[in-house]
C-alpha cells in the first residue's frame, strides 16, 4: 500500500444526517480501498447508523476506517411532528445546531494527527466548514468541500441562479423549487456554512458525474469562489449495482422500479388512480415508453461508465488521491 507509507492521514466529517452520512462513508470507503489511511469523525449512534445502512460493501471494508465516535452536546430534543406542514425533519435542527460544538474534538484530532502525519487532509461536508477552518490553522493540513447536492442546485443555493437558470433552460429545465423542502432555520444555516467557507479550502470533491453535469462543473469553476480552487467529479460514489448478500437486487430497487413517476411541484398531492395507471402506460405500454426505457438504459450505461475503470470520475478520483499524496 504505497499511499500508506507516505504518511497521509485523511480525515471525513460528515453533516448529522443520513444523506450525507452515507456519502461520505461511500467516499471513505472508495479512498480506503485505494490504500489510504482514512478516518471518519462523527456522532457514535450515526457512525452505527451509517455502518448499518450501508449498500454494496462487504463488512470487512469497515474494518480498514479508522471511526471516531465524537462526543453528542447537549440539545433540544423535541418530538418529530406527524401534522407538519413541510417534509423537513424540524425536530433535528437543534441536533444540526448544536453539531459545531464538537469543534474541539475536531480540533484535537487533527492537531494529534498533525503531529504524526506528513500530510492531513480533511474532506468536510459543506454544512460542517468549522471543520475547514480548524484545518487552516495547521501547517500540514490541507481540506477539500465534499458536496451530497447536484452542483445545479448547489450554483442556486451560492447565489448564481441567473447563469444557472440559462443553463437549465437550454436543456428544457428550470430551477425545482424548495418551497415545502426546508425551513428557514436551515436556509439560514446552509447559509452560513456557504459564506464560512469561502476562502478556506483547497478545492471541492463532487458526487456527481461530468456526464451529468459537466457544464454546471465549467460554470461553478467560473465563480469567483471557486476560480484557484480544485474540481473533482467523482460520482456516483456508491455501488451503482447493489445487491443483496444472496446476489440479488436490493429490495429498495424492487419497490421503486413500481413507483409510478411523479411531478416535483406536486409532490404533496394524493395521486389519483386514474394518474397512476395513466403513467405505467406510458412507461410499459405506449410507443413512447419505449423509447423512454431506451434512455433510461442508456443513462443508467453512460453513468456506470463513468464509475468505472477508465471512466471520467474514475480518473479525476484517482487525480485527486494523486494531488494529495504528492511528495
Amino acid at each position: 500500500m504505497e499511499a500508506i507509507k507516505t504518511n497521509i492521514s485523511i480525515v471525513t466529517v460528515p453533516f448529522p444526517a443520513q444523506g450525507h452520512l452515507n456519502q461520505l462513508l461511500h467516499l471513505a470507503l472508495n479512498l480506503s480501498f485505494h490504500g489510504l489511511a482514512v478516518h471518519y469523525a462523527a456522532f457514535a449512534p450515526h457512525i452505527q447508523q451509517a455502518k448499518l445502512r450501508l449498500q454494496g460493501w462487504p463488512d470487512s471494508a469497515l474494518d480498514n476506517l479508522h471511526f471516531h465516535n465524537l462526543p453528542i452536546p447537549s440539545f433540544s430534543c423535541p418530538p418529530p411532528d406527524p401534522n407538519s406542514t413541510i417534509s423537513f425533519p424540524v425536530h433535528l435542527q437543534p441536533l444540526f445546531d448544536a453539531s459545531e460544538l464538537v469543534l474541539p474534538h475536531i480540533a484535537s484530532l487533527l492537531h494529534s494527527l498533525s503531529a504524526t502525519s506528513r500530510r492531513i487532509v480533511v474532506i468536510f461536508d459543506r454544512f460542517v466548514s468549522f471543520a475547514a477552518r480548524e484545518a487552516s490553522t495547521l501547517p500540514n493540513a490541507e481540506s477539500y468541500c465534499f458536496q451530497c447536492v447536484p452542483i445545479s442546485q448547489d450554483l442556486v443555493f451560492l447565489g448564481h441562479d441567473g447563469p444557472t437558470a440559462d443553463l437549465l433552460q437550454s436543456h428544457g429545465l428550470t430551477i425545482p423549487s424548495l418551497d415545502g423542502c426546508i425551513t428557514e432555520d436551515f436556509f439560514a444555516m446552509m447559509i452560513g456554512h456557504y459564506k464560512m467557507s469561502g476562502l478556506e479550502y483547497s478545492g471541492i470533491l463532487m458526487n456527481t458525474c461530468r456526464f451529468m453535469e459537466g457544464e454546471f462543473i465549467d460554470l461553478l469553476a467560473q465563480q469567483p469562489d471557486f476560480i484557484g480552487k480544485r474540481h473533482f467529479a467523482i460520482g456516483p460514489l456508491n455501488p451503482t449495482t447493489p445487491v443483496r448478500a444472496n446476489g440479488q437486487r436490493h429490495l429498495s430497487l424492487e419497490w421503486l422500479d413500481d413507483q409510478p413517476s411523479r411531478d416535483w411541484d406536486r409532490r404533496n398531492e394524493i395521486l389519483l388512480a386514474g394518474e397512476i395507471e395513466e403513467a405505467i402506460k406510458k412507461v410499459m405500454v405506449y410507443d413512447s415508453g419505449d423509447e423512454i426505457k431506451q434512455r433510461t438504459k442508456k443513462l443508467g450505461e453512460d453513468v456506470m461508465q463513468a464509475a468505472a475503470d477508465g471512466g471520467s470520475s474514475n480518473i479525476e478520483l484517482l487525480g485527486f488521491i494523486a494531488h494529495v499524496t504528492r511528495p
